[in-house]
């Protein structure tokens, strides 16, 4: 189980993310043709547990929310492509969701569905005036 608090908007008005991650970036790299020139280029990849909130927008009292959840582990890195120009794809199992929408009341807690019934992610907001 994992908790955590943040402001989404301060006194100014700035919007802030909400972001817990533990894990690694896995380096990986590309390579692309464009007639005889070869370009080649570093890359990397997030493996491990993150959860990113990120408000997109506010209706009166209610906060709309994005929401990117990952949890994956490698399982391995394969090459693609042409001999001569050989490509990595970094391979991963388990969940990776982007931009999950969730629109939230202030003093309401909201459940977001995630696609996997192993995870629950349970969102509280709680106005300045609380």
């Amino acid at each position: 189980m994992v908790t955590g608090t943040t402001i989404l908007k301060d006194q100014f008005g700035n919007e802030t993310p909400f972001v817990i991650s533990d894990g690694t970036e896995i380096g990986y790299g590309t390579c692309s043709k464009d007639g005889t020139t070869l370009r080649l280029r570093s890359n990397s990849q997030f493996v491990g547990r993150s959860i990113v909130v990120k408000p997109v927008g506010q209706e009166g009292e209610k906060i709309r929310l994005s929401i990117s959840a990952t949890d994956t582990v490698s399982t391995g890195i394969d090459e693609v492509g042409p001999a001569d120009c050989r490509s990595q794809v970094v391979k991963t199992a388990g969940l990776d969701v982007s931009n999950v929408a969730a629109t939230i009341a202030d003093g309401a807690t909201v459940e977001v569905p995630l696609g996997d019934p192993h995870y629950q992610l349970r969102l509280k907001l709680k106005g300045d005036t609380q």
